[in-house]
């Protein structure tokens, strides 16, 4: 979901300027993202895999603030400017 907007958006506008804590708040989501698709197509979800799903996702939730994509990123780029 950010990935995806993420990408769209720098494909269209361009690369943002972006501070480093930015790059790297950015950077994780699409890493967390990543990893949640990959466990996502594991058929056998056993209580291991069901666990390091939910913490991905509580990691996301806590990156993002559970705000939508553009969001996310209009506050990263606000925060670079700062």
């Amino acid at each position: 979901m950010y990935t995806e907007y993420f990408s769209v958006v720098i494909k269209n506008k361009g690369v943002p300027h972006l501070g480093s804590d930015q790059w790297c708040k950015l950077l994780n989501i699409g890493s967390i993202e990543y990893h949640m698709k990959k466990l996502e197509k594991i058929k056998n979800l056993n209580n291991k895999v069901f666990l390091e799903y939910h913490k991905h996702k509580d990691l996301l939730k806590e990156l993002t603030g559970e705000k939508t994509p553009q969001e996310v990123l209009e506050e990263l780029i606000k925060s670079s400017n700062n």
